[in-house]
C-alpha cells in the first residue's frame, strides 16, 4: 500500500508541475512584411531548398520531413502567424534555415 501511495504521489508531482514531461515549443519572432500567404510559400520554398519534404497541413500549418539514408527520418510541424512561427519538436536546423528565410 505504501509503493501505491508513492507511485501517486510522484506521478501528481509530475503532472501538477513539478516536472514537465512536455515542454512548450519555442517561439520565433520575425518582422511582418508580407502576407500569410507569402510566409507559407518562403516556408515551403526554404524548407524544399534545404532537402525538406514541404506539406501543407492547414491554412497555418506545415509538416516538414526529412529522409536521410532511407532508414532514418524525421518530420517537424510548422505553426505560423504574420508575427512568428513554432517548430514542434524542436529542430535547429530547420529554424535556422526559416529565421534566414524570414528575416
Amino acid at each position: 500500500m505504501k509503493k501505491v501511495i508513492g507511485v501517486v504521489a510522484l506521478v501528481g508531482a509530475l503532472f501538477m508541475g513539478g516536472c514537465s514531461l512536455n515542454s512548450s515549443p519555442e517561439v520565433t519572432s520575425f518582422e511582418n512584411h508580407m502576407s500569410m500567404s507569402k510566409i507559407k510559400s518562403a516556408i515551403i520554398e526554404a524548407g524544399e531548398e534545404a532537402g525538406w519534404k514541404m506539406t501543407r497541413f492547414k491554412d497555418n500549418k506545415i509538416i516538414a520531413e526529412k529522409f536521410n539514408d532511407g532508414s532514418d527520418a524525421k518530420a517537424v510541424t510548422i505553426s505560423f502567424n504574420n508575427h512568428s512561427f513554432t517548430l514542434e519538436p524542436q529542430d535547429s536546423e530547420l529554424q535556422d534555415i526559416l529565421e534566414d528565410k524570414l528575416h
